[in-house]
């Protein structure tokens, strides 16, 4: 029974000790805990409700477009690019294109590299929005920006790699520069 009350005394001498030596930092954490857990349920509320406005505002400029009202579904579509959000801001871009919503080829490029410049989207959506880029600039693009768009493509190990390959074979070709087709030509053997 003695030692009992002798190990009793000792851990709440223990406690008491510890207790005085990190009070200020018992005290810190306690109060910034509460802090700490409001924060992260009020960003990620701010998140769910960012997404849901996103979402709506995609399904009105597909409304819209299917109303004719072009002009409309255009701005909003464009909006939705500039918000970087990664899934809506391809898919706006996506709209933009299949409906020719945008003829100015500088502002469709501008367009192609704002979701290129989304930091947090996977390197493959990035090589296929650059092999986008690609097939729909060849026509105007300058070989030297034809190839500073796909060489990262052709120079990983991308889904893509083979596409970017035979494309810019096919693009020397119809330059009538049929030594550089050839070195496509080459390298696509090579894979």
């Amino acid at each position: 029974m003695k030692t009992e009350n002798i190990d009793n005394n000792l851990n709440q001498n223990k406690f008491s000790i510890f207790y005085k030596k990190n009070k200020t930092k018992i005290l810190i954490f306690l109060l910034s805990l509460p802090v700490i857990l409001i924060i992260f349920f009020g960003y990620n509320f701010y998140n769910e409700k960012k997404n849901t406005r996103i979402s709506n505002q995609f399904n009105e400029a597909n409304i819209l477009l299917e109303n004719d009202r072009k002009q409309d579904s255009k701005k909003i579509l464009i909006s939705l690019i500039n918000e970087k959000h990664l899934f809506y801001s391809p898919l706006s871009l996506n709209v933009i294109v299949e409906n020719g919503l945008i003829e100015n080829q500088d502002s469709l490029l501008e367009l192609f590299d704002k979701i290129l410049n989304i930091k947090s989207l996977d390197k493959e959506t990035k090589h296929l929005y650059r092999f986008k880029k690609a097939t729909i600039f060849s026509n105007q693009a300058k070989e030297n920006e034809m190839l500073k768009t796909l060489n990262p493509i052709i120079n990983s190990k991308s889904i893509w790699k083979e596409n970017a390959i035979k494309f810019l074979e096919v693009y020397f070709l119809q330059k009538g520069d049929f030594l550089k087709a050839k070195e496509y030509r080459d390298l696509l053997k090579q894979l």
